[in-house]
């Protein structure tokens, strides 16, 4: 089945307190309040995800059937498998590579992503894909063709694209944490239900003598 990637809710516990504003609830201070729920996945899922754009994006996925896994991948499987809400935007796809390049690089003084990947070849931070074999729908658009879609670091893919399109240097792999999303939710996942007791049926009366 498709994993529908838009129109899902979180509970508002978990938004951070003051979000959105210079006093947002530090990271740490979130984590340990979540923590409970969301152990399960990698720190550096939720920080980037949840805790830093809680109002911006629009992956509200089922966090409690979510798994997490930090993989390689190579800049050829990244560029040619994952898909983006780029495809839907060709202003986005289509942008110019090199003037892209240029925008993360203004006056000769990349700003992040760009100052760690002209360095390495690679990002700071392990972007967040979510997989699913059946394929996504976005809303009322289906990609049954695409087997890993984007979830955080749309910046950072951007700027490997426009490395590789402009012929500069990148590294051959990148680290990528890997979305899976379970059949039902793992926190009640493995519980087993005590059986029921088995109505016992009522005893035959005893026989007169």
């Amino acid at each position: 089945m498709r994993v529908q990637l838009v129109g899902g809710k979180w509970p508002l516990r978990w938004m951070p307190r003051d979000c959105d504003t210079p006093g947002q609830e530090s990271f740490t201070a979130w984590w340990s309040r979540v923590r409970e729920e969301l152990g399960h996945l990698d720190p550096r899922v939720l920080e980037q995800w949840i805790h830093r754009h809680w109002t911006h994006t629009v992956y509200r996925l089922d966090l409690l059937r979510l798994t997490s896994e930090l993989r390689k991948m190579s800049t050829e499987e990244i560029l040619s498998s994952v898909g983006s809400v780029d495809d839907f935007r060709p202003e986005d796809r289509e942008v110019d590579s090199e003037a892209l390049v240029r925008t993360f690089n203004p006056s000769g003084e990349p700003f992040e992503p760009a100052a760690t990947m002209n360095a390495t070849g690679s990002w700071n931070i392990p972007i967040v894909v979510l997989e699913s074999p059946a394929g996504f729908a976005y809303g009322d658009r289906a990609t049954p063709d695409v087997r890993l879609w984007l979830i955080e670091g749309h910046l950072r893919f951007r700027y490997l694209r426009a490395l590789v399109s402009t012929g500069r240097p990148v590294a051959r792999e990148h680290d990528v944490l890997l979305l899976t999303l379970a059949p039902g939710t793992l926190r009640r996942m493995g519980n087993r239900q005590r059986p029921k007791p088995r109505r016992r049926g009522r005893r035959p009366a005893p026989r007169a003598l």
